[in-house]
């Protein structure tokens, strides 16, 4: 059984600053109660967070997280990350992070 896993985008896709992209993300909501989901413009170096405590639906499958894309994102260190890049990656986890997934391959932003 899958705990969670990343449905898109999960590779491949291309976004524009300023449109909205939409993270969709499957779960097994009997294991996972909150997820956060990270984004990395760097190939997976590193992660700023995009969502975190996002609610599972009891009995829900998959759920959504849109966000408008900005022309840079501030991690929790509030060191900012220009967003425009070929070499974006979603992570999608449990609150511990014991249980996550990427996308397949690298998306961009331009």
């Amino acid at each position: 059984v899958v705990a969670i896993r990343v449905l898109k985008p999960n590779g491949g896709e291309h976004f524009q600053v300023g449109s909205t992209m939409t993270v969709r993300v499957e779960v097994d909501s009997t294991l996972i109660a909150d997820a956060i989901v990270k984004i990395s413009f760097n190939g997976g170096m590193t992660w700023p967070l995009l969502t975190r405590n996002q609610s599972i639906p009891v009995f829900s499958r998959t759920f959504d997280f849109s966000w408008v894309i900005a022309d840079s994102i501030y991690d929790e260190d509030f060191t900012g990350t220009f967003t425009v890049s070929d070499s974006c990656l979603i992570r999608a986890s449990d609150y511990d992070e014991n249980h996550t997934d990427e996308s397949d391959s690298l998306f961009s932003i331009q």
